[in-house]
C-alpha cells in the first residue's frame, strides 16, 4: 500500500533546555529498589531547591510494545529550563543526587544526555516513549541534528497520532559532567525521540491504522543517517513532576 500523505517539514513550536538523567540498576540491585531511592533523594533534593526548572520522574513501563525490551533505562530523571545556561545551575542538585544513588546503578549502563528539546506536535501523557539514536559513523553530529529536524522530521507527526518531540543532546560536555556525578558513562547518542500518550489505550490507538507505506518510508529515510544497530528506548510512566519547586 502506497501512502497518499503528503510530507511537509512540520513547525518547531516549542523549545526547551533538557537534561536526562538515566539509570540502570546494579546487577544485584532490583530496580524498584533504585526507583525508591530515586523517588525519595530526587523529590526531596529538587524540592528545597530555589529553581525555576521543572523536574520529573520517569520509572520503566513494562509493555509487550517496548521496542528495544531489556535494551534501555529503568529509570530517568528530567529536568527543563527555558535558558540553555541555566541547565549547569542544576548541577548541585545532580551532584547530591549522584551521591545518594552512585551505589545502586551499574555505571556502564548509566549516564546523562543534556541539549534542547524541539516540540513538533503539541501534547502530553502519563506514558512516554523514550528512544534513543546513534549517528552513522561517517556522519557528523552537527550534519544528524540538522537531518533529524529537516527533512526528516517531516515523518513524524504522520508515522503515529502522538505528541513527538525530539531531544538533541548537543551539550555533551555537561552531559559527561551530570553522568560524573553518580559513575555514569552513557552519553553518546546523538538524543531522543519522545512520544507520549495518555494511557496504554490511547497506545494501542494511536499504533493502529498506521500506513504501511508511510511506516516504511520513515523506516527507510531513519536507515539513511541513523545507526540503528544501537536504538536504546523503552515505554516510561511519568511517575511524579515538580515545577519550579512545587507540585
Amino acid at each position: 500500500m502506497s501512502s497518499t500523505v503528503a510530507l511537509n517539514v512540520p513547525a518547531i513550536t516549542q523549545r526547551v533546555a533538557k537534561a536526562q538523567l538515566l539509570f540502570n540498576a546494579a546487577a544485584e540491585v532490583a530496580p524498584l529498589e533504585l526507583d525508591a531511592r530515586l523517588a525519595e533523594s530526587g523529590d526531596t533534593i529538587f524540592a528545597s531547591l530555589p529553581t525555576r526548572a521543572t523536574y520529573r520522574r520517569l520509572y520503566r513501563a513494562d509493555l509487550p510494545a517496548n521496542p528495544k525490551a531489556g535494551n534501555g533505562f529503568d529509570s530517568i530523571i528530567e529536568l527543563e529550563v527555558d535558558d540553555p545556561v541555566a541547565l549547569s545551575d542544576l548541577t548541585v542538585f545532580v551532584d547530591e543526587l549522584g551521591a545518594d544513588v552512585r551505589e545502586l546503578i551499574d555505571p556502564g549502563r548509566s549516564g546523562a544526555a543534556a541539549g534542547v528539546e524541539y516540540t513538533f506536535l503539541q501534547g502530553d501523557g502519563d506514558l512516554r516513549l523514550v528512544y534513543f539514536l546513534h549517528p552513522k559513523a561517517d556522519w557528523a553530529l552537527d550534519d544528524f541534528w540538522t537531518y533529524w529536524i529537516n527533512p526528516h522530521s517531516a515523518f513524524g507527526p504522520v508515522l503515529q497520532d502522538a505528541p513527538y518531540r525530539q531531544f538533541h543532546n548537543r551539550d555533551r560536555a555537561l552531559a559527561a559532567r551530570f553522568g560524573e556525578s553518580f559513575g555514569g558513562e552513557y552519553l553518546d547518542a546523538g538524543g531522543a525521540v519522545h512520544r507520549f500518550y495518555r494511557d496504554t489505550d490511547d497506545l494501542a490507538r494511536a499504533s493502529a491504522n498506521r500506513d504501511p507505506g508511510l511506516i516504511e518510508a520513515g523506516a527507510a529515510d531513519t536507515a539513511h543517517y541513523v545507526d540503528t544497530t544501537r536504538d536504546t528506548g523503552n515505554f516510561f510512566w511519568v511517575q511524579r513532576t515538580i515545577v519550579g519547586g512545587h507540585d
